[in-house]
């Protein structure tokens, strides 16, 4: 029952669907607490694989949330996107416990994978008006990389975290 609740929800995460994502999702984690499936150092690839469709769920809610054009209130959507990416990061550190390689592999990657399509969309906010000269255009770009490299290198850290673990 859990292998096929985690199917149908990849499934509807793909499709968009996240209500009914969430719903097959929880009810996977709920038969998993109630029946004591997980273990605490190896999650069994019926619950890894749960834990990543629910951090597919919340990566494409936080990818949804654009930079450009910029919103209105733009730290109150990078907050809400971070949010999302933190929560989509959690799940897939659970399901990289998973015994099976393919599920701890995915979600590893999509660790790192998280960061770096936050830094590309915070990379594509417009240009202020007000910068002319190529000088100015420069010197934007470069501030822009520099303030949020450390989400990139954030990123980087954990997915090395995330391939050391898989060593063990």
């Amino acid at each position: 029952r859990m292998v096929g609740l985690g199917a149908r929800a990849l499934a509807k995460v793909e499709q968009g669907n996240d209500a009914g994502a969430r719903r097959d999702i929880l009810d996977g984690i709920e038969i998993s607490d109630r029946t004591h499936y997980s273990a605490p150092e190896v999650l069994p690839v019926a619950a890894a694989q749960l834990r990543f469709a629910y951090g597919e769920m919340k990566r494409i809610q936080s990818e949804r949330i654009k930079f450009n054009p910029l919103p209105s209130d733009f730290l109150a959507a990078l907050e809400e996107r971070s949010v999302l990416l933190l929560a989509a990061q959690e799940q897939y550190g659970i399901a990289v416990r998973s015994v099976d390689p393919h599920w701890a592999a995915m979600a590893g990657y999509r660790v790192g994978m998280l960061y770096r399509a936050l830094h590309h969309d915070l990379m594509l906010i417009p240009m202020p008006d007000a910068m002319k000269t190529d000088r100015q255009k420069q010197m934007f770009f470069a501030f822009m990389h520099v303030r949020y490299r450390v989400l990139l290198e954030k990123g980087l850290r954990q997915l090395d975290e995330t391939l050391k673990f898989d060593d063990r």
